[in-house]
Order: structure tokens, then sequence, then C-alpha cells
């Protein structure tokens, strides 16, 4: 049969994310809100809308024929927690049994493709697992007194270890470096004895790691082999202690672990550890295997039974992540007990290796009971699952709810649980897209590196509708030529169309689209070879669209969009005068009438709008393309005081008017700005603020379109002649520009007057003569005081003389002797 007069059914298209969808599968993958409407409800000749948000469908669609498939999770294995106290690991016969302290054990997680499901597990702690504690340490000369002190502890330290647990199981190793330079002498005497230059002390020879006594409960075997340990030496301060921890995790027959107990390396050293690539140094550039190498009989320098790394000298050191790896892996937790010196080197392994703990040790490794100690009770207490690895389309986020606590996201662990508490640990799971193959099952293990503990989440994928399982063959609905499914007709080879309603030969007339074109991505849908397109959209292939192009081609009038393939093109009303800027493709007028001089549309200050500038600030500009400046403000000139522009042809016009020169030739260049109008020179500089309002006559004839607000009196003190020049600006609101008036030359008034010689010469020659009289006058003075008081003192002096009655003071006796020169006396 025919359907003529094909039509398209409107729905919420516009905001509806899920119109796009034409089979059920596609619907439910779009959007996980999008719902297929699976009734058989049809209108010949025409195409239904299925997939659409549930409150729209719920609608249109028939009661019961609505597929929404929802994400959902069931547990498949659901033990109870186990019964039981921490003393089944001691008794032989239930040593071995298994203990659940997780549930659900298995869970079955069906994901629809953007819909997320959560999924709680619960943890109950119901004992505390027994102890296997492995010591493994250190050998290098440096910790000698850390031997020693452990050799002083060897009688006690098992008795001591349990006292802080019962079920302990001791096992004891050491290690030193590869025995390749340079980490070791390679020198043949010092092999056998590092310690060979050191007077009085005897050393063990170099090695890697060695074991030297397996998990027992033997604490005399403990003693024993700590006892028979001696120190040994290496060249640089690095030491090879993570291959020791690597073969000690991953020999498990070796070293004897048992699988019920709480796994513990305690790791000693007073030194930071090599690492992942520094073998380089030796040309071992093989990387760690992560595998059992400890063999019986390799070391030559050591005894026949001693079991040692047999790939130290063949094997990197293992980097931080493959411990991590073989940790997690075999439930073994580490506990770093190091000296002071190298503690912060160390602080950040607990933040990578899960359940590991950093001890302090006293530098001669006194406290390592308290180590121990504090360690194990903050492991056992510690509830910590490991960060699961997650398939590639998963997205997945967690948290975690302590006892006694709120939800904290982004966390796996829980402090100080004690027996009886119980955690919930919450995962939830969101599938981005369904996989290519949608039978495929992923799977994701929520593990621990310390409980034995696993869960199982299986996951599938809803990648389909319940209704794709029973298609009715050949239905009416299909014109007896296609299975109704899912409410749709799938058609059978030769027919096309909504109902199947064409035949081959209609499909190629129009040869437009077939059944497997969408139409220019899903803006129509095909009917017999011709595409029906939806509501906004034109063209052969629904491939144009009436919406999409700049600035919608400048309004309705000026043009319409005809925005095919996405090229945004405009077709302009060429009658009202618009034509295509090919720039912004947009439907614009000629924009000639609007260009300045210069080619500038409306100088810049505004849009041209059809031949018109529409200037942005009509109170700043105005003209045909905004030329005109109405206001000092746009002009571009300081009309103050301390403008520059009009300061500078202030000083042209009055020193070239004091030299006598034409102001209109000297000062063109400087006076001959655009909004610098006329300019004057008077004797008096007019005040338009006295004029009366109007008044045109006299002086006030220059004021008449004078804007008050805008009128400044200045002066400026000329460069040239250093005399003051008095001015006025002043705004003429009808020329849109500045007016200048500039004050005559006046020598007696504007000018510096030249000094009087005598107002210098008289005072100067005045104060010498004054300072002469007073000099005079002070030294006749200082003159006439020192006479008075020398004669004062002469009569206090005549005063205090005492005279005798005989005796003249003043008289002296005269006497003459004559002696004859020419008289000699004979004897």
């Amino acid at each position: 049969p025919s359907y003529p007069n094909l039509q398209y059914i409107s729905t919420d298209a516009v905001t509806d994310p899920c119109t796009a969808a034409t089979t059920c599968a596609d619907c439910i993958k779009i959007n996980p809100m999008c719902t297929w409407c699976a009734d058989n409800k049809t209108t010949p000749g025409t195409r239904r809308v299925r997939c659409k948000l549930l409150i729209n469908n719920q609608r249109d669609c028939l009661t019961g024929f609505i597929e929404n498939p929802k994400s959902i999770s069931a547990p498949t294995k659901n033990l109870p927690f186990s019964n039981v106290t921490s003393e089944v690991f001691e008794n032989p016969a239930t040593a071995n049994m298994t203990i659940l302290q997780l549930k659900p054990q298995a869970i079955n997680v069906k994901l629809r493709p953007g819909q997320m499901e959560t999924v709680n597990i619960t943890f109950r702690k119901v004992v505390d697992y027994p102890l296997d504690l492995y010591y493994v340490m250190d050998l290098s000369n440096s910790m000698s007194d850390d031997l020693a002190t452990l050799k002083g502890l060897g009688d006690s330290l098992a008795a001591d270890i349990r006292n802080v647990t019962k079920n302990v199981r001791l096992g004891f190793g050491t290690f030193v470096d590869k025995v390749v330079m340079p980490f070791a002498s390679t020198i043949p005497d010092q092999l056998r004895d590092p310690c060979l230059k050191i007077a009085n002390e005897t050393c063990a020879p170099v090695f890697g790691f060695r074991h030297q006594l397996g998990i027992t409960a033997d604490g005399a075997l403990f003693r024993e082999a700590v006892n028979s340990t001696l120190i040994s030496g290496n060249i640089d301060s690095p030491e090879g202690g993570f291959d020791a921890l690597m073969q000690i995790t991953v020999c498990q027959n070796i070293i004897q672990w048992r699988d019920e107990a709480l796994r513990v390396i305690l790791y000693t050293s007073d030194a930071s550890p090599h690492i992942a690539l520094d073998g380089k140094l030796a040309a071992i550039l093989e990387a760690n295997d992560m595998r059992c190498h400890l063999e019986a009989g390799v070391h030559p320098e050591l005894p026949q039974d001693a079991i040692v790394y047999s790939k130290s000298k063949n094997m990197d050191y293992p980097s931080i992540g493959q411990l991590k790896h073989v940790f997690d892996q075999y439930k073994v937790q580490p506990i770093f007990a190091v000296t002071e010196s190298v503690f912060d080197l160390y602080t950040g392994l607990p933040q990578i290796i899960d359940n590991s703990f950093v001890g302090k040790l006293r530098s001669d490794s006194k406290n390592v009971v308290q180590v121990i100690s504090d360690s194990y009770n903050r492991l056992k207490s510690l509830v910590q699952l490991t960060r699961p690895t997650k398939p590639s389309n998963i997205d997945m986020t967690y948290r975690v709810l302590c006892p006694g606590a709120t939800w904290v996201d982004n966390s796996l662990q829980c402090d100080n649980i004690e027996i009886g508490d119980e955690i919930t640990f919450q995962f939830q799971l969101t599938a981005q897209t369904c996989p290519t193959n949608t039978a495929q099952k992923d799977s994701i293990a929520i593990t621990s590196s310390s409980l034995k503990d696993e869960v199982a989440i299986s996951i599938e994928y809803i990648c389909d509708c319940e209704c794709s399982n029973a298609p009715l063959l050949n239905h009416s609905q299909c014109s007896d030529s296609g299975s109704l499914q899912c409410g749709v007709c799938q058609c059978n080879s030769g027919t096309d169309g909504s109902q199947c309603q064409c035949t081959a030969s209609e499909v190629a007339l129009n040869r437009n689209c077939s059944i497997d074109t969408d139409c220019t991505g899903g803006n129509g849908y095909c009917e017999c070879g011709k595409c029906i397109c939806n509501v906004g959209f034109f063209g052969r292939l629904c491939e144009c669209r009436s919406t999409g192009c700049p600035d919608d081609c400048g309004g309705a009038d000026k043009g319409v969009c005809n925005n095919c393939n996405n090229d945004g093109r405009c077709i302009c009303n060429s009658g009202g005068g618009y034509f295509l800027n090919n720039i912004t493709n947009t439907c614009i007028c000629n924009l000639k009438d609007c260009a300045d001089v210069g080619g500038t549309l409306c100088n810049g200050r505004g849009t041209c709008e059809c031949n018109t500038c529409e200037c942005t600030d009509t109170r700043l500009y105005s003209g045909a393309t905004c030329q005109t400046c109405n206001l000092p403000e746009c002009t571009g000139i300081d009309g103050t005081c301390s403008g520059t522009t009009i300061r500078a042809c202030v000083e042209c016009i009055y020193d070239n008017q004091r030299l006598k020169k034409d102001i209109n030739v000297e000062c063109r260049s400087l006076c001959s700005d655009k909004q610098l109008g006329n300019w004057e020179t008077k004797p008096t500089l007019v005040d338009c603020s006295k004029c009366a309002p109007g008044q045109s006559t006299g002086q006030c004839s220059t004021c008449t379109d004078i804007d008050q607000q805008y009128t400044h009196r200045c002066s400026v003190t000329t460069a040239a002649s250093s005399c003051t020049a008095n001015y006025i600006i002043m705004w003429d609101s009808r020329r849109k520009s500045y007016f200048l008036g500039v004050q005559n030359y006046n020598y007696a008034t504007d000018c510096p007057q030249p000094i009087n010689p005598w107002l210098i010469v008289g005072p100067v020659v005045g104060g010498i003569v004054l300072i002469g009289l007073i000099i005079l006058i002070v030294w006749k003075i200082f003159q006439t005081i020192k006479d008075k008081v020398e004669y004062e003192q002469f009569l206090e002096d005549s005063k205090n003389k005492t005279w005798s009655k005989g005796n003249n003071p003043l008289y002296s006796k005269a006497s003459v002797r004559v002696v004859n020169p020419a008289f000699e006396a004979n004897n």
C-alpha cells in the first residue's frame, strides 16, 4: 500500500534531548533520562517520535509500554559473618578455616550507560589475626651497634613480642647490598672479610639478601639465628634492602608464611635504600621480575646451606610500585623501623604502600619491641581496602562510614577498629558507554592488603530493551512486509518507509536517501528515498536550517538565514538596499556615506545603520559622520590652565607681541588646532560672568555663545622673557571650539623690573662703617675697664704696706767704689 502526504508530527524536540534516537537500543544509550514508547499506536504516512523524556512519554504513550531500564545490583553470594574468636587460630583443627568479615562476597551489577548504581559492602571485625613477623636487618657496618643490641635481646625478644600478641611466629634474615662495584668491594680478600683493614674485627662476607630463619614458633631457633649473625660491610651509603623485601614477600613457601596470619615484615636500617634504575651504575639493566630467587649453595664465600638471593647481580632493584604490587598480592604489611637520621626519607612510603608503617628506632635499636608493638596495634586496628582497578569505561567513586563517624569521601580506611565494629564501604558505579560487544562482562575485585576476604563485583551492560526480544513478524502495521519491534517496523528486504509502505522502485525513483541515511545528522528522516525534514530544517537532505547565521543576518528586514551544511550563509534583501558584508557575513546597507575622509566609519564614534551614522554618545558627537565635537571632553585638548597645548599657544602669542612680530605668521603652527577656534589680544580680558544675560554690546559681545562651565582665567610665566602672560580660555558652544583671549604685553606690570644699584651699594658701605664704629667703641670700653682695674689694684697694694720708723723704703744709701785697673797687688 501507498501512503501519500507524508508529514512530520512535531514533538518537544526543542527541549527534549532524546528525540534523535530512532530505535529503542539507541534511545536508552543516548541519555539515562530517555525512555522509549513501545506501543503499536501508529498513523499511516507519518513518523512518530518515540524516544522522549519520561514526562513526555507519560503523556503520549499507552500505559505499560514505556521502556525505561534501570541500573540494578544484587548479591550473588552473601554468606553471614563468621562467629568465632581469635582462639580459632591456636587450635590446629581450625587454624586454616575461612573467616568471613566482608559481605556480600559476590555482587552482580547491571549498568545502563550514564546511570549510576550504588553498591554497599559491610565489614565486621570478628577476630584478631595471629602475627607472622619476619625481622630483616641491615648488616652494613654502620649497624654493628644495632646487631649487638639485637643479640642482647635475643633471649627475650620472642617472649616480649608475645606480650604484644600470644599467637606470634618469628623469622629472620639480613641484607647488605649487591656484590658488584660500586656498591661493594670486589677485591677477593675483602669479599671474604669486608672488615679486613679494621683491627680486631671480623665481618661476614658481603651478600645481597640472606634468609636465615623461616617463620617459626620456636624462640630458641630465633635466638640461635640472631646470635650466629656477623656484621658485614659495603662501600656506598644506600643499601639493598628493597631486594630483601621483594624476596621475603614472593618466596611464600621458603619464608613459610601462614595463610591465616597477619604477615608483617620488620625492616630495620640506618640508611636509605637503593631503588629501581640504581642498578645501571653497575651495568645491571634487567628489570626486577618480582619472582622468587632464593637458593642455597650459590654464594662462594658462605656455607653451602646458606640461602641467598641468587639474582642479586643480574636484576635491578625493585621499584616502590613493584613492592606495593606484591605486598597487596600476598597480603604483606611492612614496618620500616629506621634511625632518626634517615626517618624523613621513609615517611612518604605509607602514602604509596597501603597498611605500611614507619617507626623511629633509637640509635642503638633498644626500642625495637616498642616499635613492633606500636606498629602491630595500629595494623590490627586498621581496616583499609585496596583502591580497586576498574574497567576503562566505568566511572567509580567511593566512600567509607566508620563507627561513630560520618561518611568520608574518597577514602577506604578506618582506624581504631575493635572486635565487633562494623564499617560500610560504598561504591558508586557508572558506565560511560556500552561496549562494542554488548554481551561483554567486566569485573572489579574489592581486596585488602591485610584481609583475606575478597568481594567480586561482576558487571553487565544494559544496551537494549526488553521489547526487542519479541518482534511480531510480517505485521499488518508494517504492510505485511516487516516485523513490528518495540512499536517500530523493521522492513523486509525490498521495502522501505515507516510502515514498509514503499517498494524498491519507489525508493530508486527518489534516490535522495536510504533507510540507513539519517538525513544530515538527524535533521529529518528518510521515507521512500526522500528526506522528510524536522521543523526548522529544509533542503534535499535536510541540510539547511534558518538559524545559525551570524547576528541573524542583521535582522528579519535585512535578510534571511540559509545555513546549509553549517556554512552560515545569509540571503540579503537587495530590494531594500541591503548587501552581504563578506567579512562579517551579515546583511548591511551601503557604508560609503558613513565613512570619513580616511575611510573610518562614523569617525570611530558610532555605528553605521544603512548610510546613516548613529553616534555612540550624541551628547558629545554629532554630524553626518559623528565628526562634530559638541563638548570639550571630546576635543582631546586639555582646556584647563594646566593644558600644555593652549599654554604653548599663549606663550607664542605673548612673546611675539612683545617682540612686535606678526602673530598670525609666527604662531600659526601652535595655534591652528581644529578645536582651538579664534584667539585675540586685548588690553583687558573680558569677564563674561559680569555680563547680563543676553547682553551683546561692548566686551560682552564675545560672551554670547560662551559656556561659563568651561571658562578658566589663567597665567603663565614665559620661558623666553620670564614675563607673566595672563589669558582666558572659553568654550564657544556655537562654534564647538575653544576661544582664547590673551592680555596685551605690558612691561611695567608683567615683567620683573631691574634692581637700583644704590639699593645694594648703600647698605653695604653703611654696614662696613657701622661695623668699624662698633669695633672702636668696644675696644675703648675694654681698655677703660682694664685701666680702672689696674689702678684699683695699685691703691689696694699701697694700703697694705707696713713702714718702719728708721727706714725709708724708698731710700737707697749712696755708695761708690773706684777700682784702678792699673793696680796689681804684690801678693
